[in-house]
């Protein structure tokens, strides 16, 4: 708990700014250049999503701007608060997504688009043409990290007695809750 405590100890030395008539008010930190474009392509991408979209998660895309840019800002604030090497972020930043993130993204953009409710990897990579995936092996983090994440459960334990012999199949059944909000 001690790395835990000293980042709340940073986060609460953090102090409220004088404004031009020198009341308190809190600081606004504005995205540096490439968390701008980064959030551009993204409102764009959503924004999209937001048409095709029912229901609840219709209603929760079209909020989802503002959770993002507070979860951005979350996010700023805790990278500092657990290495405050300087001043607080006077921006919020663009964060680089880790190739095997960027990758379960597609992945999972590609089984929503299609509202698969099982998931095989070697099917999808022979037909979904998803880049960065063309090889059996660039599967195997990304795939891990959605397990992980629980968004695929492994479905080895619910493999059929008939199963002819050769190679186990690699399938996967996808969350349901994925599909919540979107009927």
């Amino acid at each position: 708990f001690g790395v835990l405590e000293a980042a709340l100890r940073v986060l609460r030395s953090l102090q409220m700014v004088k404004d031009d008539d020198g009341k308190l008010s809190p600081s606004v930190l504005n995205l540096d250049e490439q968390a701008g474009a980064m959030f551009e392509a993204w409102m764009v991408e959503n924004y999209q999503a937001c048409n095709d979209a029912s229901g609840k998660l219709a209603s929760w895309r079209g909020k989802a701007r503002g959770f993002v840019l507070r979860m951005a800002l979350v996010l700023s604030f805790l990278d500092w608060a657990f290495n405050p090497l300087g001043p607080s972020p006077e921006t919020v930043s663009g964060a680089v997504i880790d190739p095997e993130t960027r990758l379960a993204s597609s992945i999972l953009k590609a089984i929503a688009k299609r509202k698969a409710k099982t998931f095989n990897p070697r099917e999808a990579r022979e037909t979904w043409r998803l880049g960065g995936l063309s090889k059996s092996d660039a599967w195997k983090a990304p795939l891990a990290l959605l397990v992980e994440g629980r968004w695929l459960i492994g479905a080895s334990e619910n493999k059929s007695e008939t199963q002819t012999a050769g190679r186990p199949r690699s399938d996967y059944l996808v969350n349901p809750r994925l599909w919540e909000g979107s009927k």
